[in-house]
């Protein structure tokens, strides 16, 4: 520690209350064997504390030091005193080399006790001893700095310490309790300083743990600085991702990075629960959060994916947010982040199949303009087979959305081929002639295979659950037109007379008749109706879709 290696009373080799007198005398007798190039005889200079070089220049220096009240007392602070009958055994044994004898003899008379006027030579030497010691190695010593700054801070508190200050000085000289307080630690924040073996927030750490008088007006002198430069960063960072949003994240980064040391000095001064911190350490995490949310908002829309980085910059954001409003925007922020990010897989499967949606939509698009023919169903269920497989290999066969897709191509098929075939059955029920009639169920023989083939493609696809029931009755009613149809012959029956055609009487016994379309028109058209009201409602638009159509088949039946 150089202020106690180059203490102008250690290069004098005089203690603490030397007489003016004495000073003059030992600077004398210092320069004659200096200028005899003779080592000095045996005084107060203490060789175990560091090598010491004397020569007239720096001994004249040191005198005159000590006839300045100010550098007096900031000498004194530092150096020995002898105040009491166990200081000069003390003394003795740091000119025998043996400090740790001397700690032990001050020790005595300090430990768990308070500043009395017997010990207090015994507080303040033991304390110089001490913060000497805690400077020896380029790292500082944190735990004896701290017993060193504890032991002078008590004794400097003490009522006692008047006669400290009377003796060093004089009686003109003026010095209150906290200004001697504040000279002792300023001192020891500059030996700090130089050997930079201490962080700052450290020793505030370490000042901030003692009990004395000038403790707030000392760490009031620490506050104002940092927070005028945390403000700063603060602004800075926020231009710079005003001006440029895709590097925000390494904005946020800077903001933090660049105010760590302040910030942890202000919490060490400040503590966690006063306002000022509170309210910078608000501001630290608002900007911080918004450099992740522009960076989230300006990359969200293109194929980087933003997510990550900005999750992990607001989470840390969070870690600086006090007040109740900045916290529960941070908290808003990282749950849309955190969805976004989570959400980040079912993204990829939809990039991966946006062209067969599009293929998709664009078959559903150019088929609703075409006849509702079995040959279009048919032909729609074909062209959309390979891009329903896609999707169904990236989405899989349960996906809410892939059904819907499927169904919604599936259920356009069956109505295009019911649609076809009911057409065939209306011209049925309106023909008038025997002839007429077997040509309409040669053709429904025809077009029921299409049909069929269409009920089988589509029985082999993923349906919605509520769309396979009303599936299997339109497969059922299929099913029994095809066996009706097989049991009417083929061929027709020749007019008895050679006249003109005539109408089939309702008691004819031809194959024609045994088909009877009337029985059936009610429940066919109920079951368009039931199809296309579910697949455009719910259960409601099928029910009412069910009356209506029923309403139709039976005006046809009557």
């Amino acid at each position: 520690m150089n202020i106690v290696l180059k203490n102008p009373y250690r290069i004098l080799g005089l203690l603490v209350g030397a007489t003016a007198r004495e000073q003059e005398r030992q600077t004398r007798r210092l320069k004659q064997f200096i200028e005899a190039e003779q080592e000095p005889e045996e005084d107060f200079s203490f060789p175990v504390l560091g090598q010491l070089n004397r020569t007239i220049e720096n001994v004249n220096d040191a005198s005159s030091k000590l006839n300045l009240g100010n550098d007096k007392i900031i000498a004194a602070l530092f150096w020995f005193f002898d105040g009491s009958h166990t200081d000069e055994p003390a003394f003795d044994a740091i000119k025998a080399n043996d400090t740790q004898d001397a700690i032990r003899i001050w020790g005595l008379k300090t430990s768990e006790k308070e500043v009395a006027e017997y010990n207090l030579s015994a507080f303040s030497n033991l304390s110089t001893l001490m913060l000497h010691a805690a400077f020896k190695n380029e790292l500082i010593n944190e735990t004896v700095l701290e017993k060193g700054i504890r032991y002078k801070l008590k004794f400097i508190e003490s009522n006692f310490s008047k006669s400290f200050i009377k003796l060093a000085t004089d009686e003109t000289f003026k010095i209150s309790k906290i200004e001697l307080q504040l000279l002792f630690l300023n001192q020891i924040q500059v030996e700090i300083e130089k050997s930079k073996g201490l962080t700052t927030s450290k020793f505030i750490e370490i000042v901030n743990q003692q009990e004395f008088s000038a403790k707030e007006d000392f760490l009031k002198s620490y506050i104002q600085k940092p927070l005028e430069q945390i403000e700063k960063e603060i602004e800075t960072g926020k231009v710079n991702r005003k001006n440029n949003k895709t590097n925000s994240i390494a904005i946020g980064k800077k903001i933090i990075s660049a105010t760590a040391k302040n910030y942890a000095l202000l919490k060490s001064i400040l503590g966690s629960k006063n306002l000022k911190f509170i309210n910078i350490s608000d501001k630290i995490a608002d900007e911080v959060l918004q450099c992740g949310i522009d960076y989230y908002n300006h990359f969200m829309d293109t194929d980087f994916d933003p997510g990550p980085e900005a999750l992990t910059l607001c989470k840390k954001s969070k870690s600086f947010a006090f007040g109740k409003i900045v916290k529960n925007r941070c908290e808003e922020t990282i749950e849309v982040i955190q969805d976004w990010v989570e959400g980040q897989q079912e993204r990829d499967k939809q990039k991966m199949i946006s062209v067969d949606f599009d293929i998709i939509k664009n078959l559903i698009d150019a088929y609703d303009n075409k006849s509702e023919t079995v040959e279009n169903a048919i032909q729609h269920l074909n062209a959309s087979k390979k891009s329903l497989n896609n999707i169904k290999n990236v989405l899989g066969s349960s996906d809410e959305l892939y059904l819907s897709v499927s169904t919604r191509i599936a259920s356009d098929a069956l109505n295009y081929s019911l649609s076809d075939y009911i057409d065939l059955k209306k011209k049925f029920e309106t023909a008038t002639y025997n002839s007429q009639k077997l040509a309409i169920i040669n053709s429904l023989k025809e077009k029921i295979t299409p049909v069929i083939t269409v009920i089988n493609m589509v029985g082999a696809m993923d349906l919605k659950n509520d769309f396979k029931t009303q599936f299997q009755e339109y497969k059922t009613f299929i099913q029994n037109e095809k066996t009706q149809l097989d049991k009417v012959s083929n061929g027709s029956r020749g007019n008895s007379g050679g006249g003109s055609s005539r109408p089939i009487s309702t008691a004819t016994t031809s194959n024609s008749s045994d088909f009877d379309f009337s029985e059936n028109a009610w429940w066919i058209f109920g079951l368009i109706g039931v199809l296309i009201g579910a697949y455009l409602g719910d259960g409601g638009g099928a029910l009412v879709g069910g009356i209506i159509g029923v309403s139709i088949g039976k005006n046809f039946s009557v």
